[in-house]
């Protein structure tokens, strides 16, 4: 017997692609007319996040944002130290026909620190992206793809 999320996946499948992996020393705009859903992990640093319709969220802890939608937005670097990020683009199937984006909010903004003991998965989810990011291996970019997949399908639990 297949659950609600699972079964949803299987009609509307989700893909990743990587984008960005490590130091953010410069603006990344990523454009509206990108279809898709975008998730970046703040791993250390701070940096604001300005999105087209005017919202502007500073971040200055390890996080998980989440724009389930197609939306324009930059990725500002902070002061100081450049921020270390990852960041990939969703593929959720087609356009808005897909029931679990119409549930979410424009940009969902998932601090890390107090999912340590409620979502200890997630977290080791979190952290073998990162390092497997940073470590760069052969075949790395297709194993990041793979876990910010399993990062989004925990995020929507």
């Amino acid at each position: 017997m297949s659950d609600r999320i699972s079964a949803l996946l299987a009609r509307f499948q989700l893909h990743a692609r990587l984008l960005h992996s490590g130091a953010l020393h410069q603006v990344l705009a990523l454009d509206e007319g990108r279809r898709g859903s975008h998730l970046h992990l703040l791993c250390s640093g701070q940096l604001e996040l300005a999105t087209g319709s005017g919202q502007r969220i500073a971040v200055s802890e390890p996080c998980i944002l989440l724009l389930p939608r197609p939306l324009a937005h930059q990725l500002i670097p902070g002061p100081g130290v450049p921020p270390e990020l990852v960041s990939a683009a969703i593929d959720f199937g087609p356009g808005d026909e897909n029931p679990l984006l119409r549930g979410l909010p424009d940009v969902l903004h998932v601090p890390l620190a107090p999912l340590q003991a409620s979502a200890a998965v997630l977290v080791l989810v979190q952290q073998a992206l990162v390092a497997e990011a940073a470590a760069q291996r052969c075949g790395h970019v297709a194993v990041v793809d793979r876990l910010v997949e399993v990062l989004v399908i925990q995020l929507l639990r």
